[in-house]
């Protein structure tokens, strides 16, 4: 099965089709901001459902965009 058949993927996995850095998405779950994985014994695994929902929200139109949802995520963050 190739890569683009899977719905389940590794963090190395994920990374490679998203290009991203597996240190993005180590700091995401750190951090508590990434997608939606799932731990079984010391590997990590992503839905690529979740993997999508999660770069579908990080788009923006313009920066100012991007300012204002980062400042309301982060008042939300400290209220709860």
């Amino acid at each position: 099965m190739n890569l683009s058949e899977k719905s389940v993927l590794t963090e190395k996995e994920a990374a490679q089709i998203y290009s991203v850095s597996g240190s993005f998405l180590q700091k995401g779950r750190m951090r508590g901001n990434g997608p939606t994985f799932s731990r079984v014994g010391t590997r990590i695994y992503y839905k690529r459902a979740d993997l999508e929902a999660f770069f579908t929200g990080q788009q923006f139109t313009s920066t100012a965009e991007y300012d204002t949802a980062y400042k309301r995520k982060a008042a939300s963050a400290k209220s709860n």
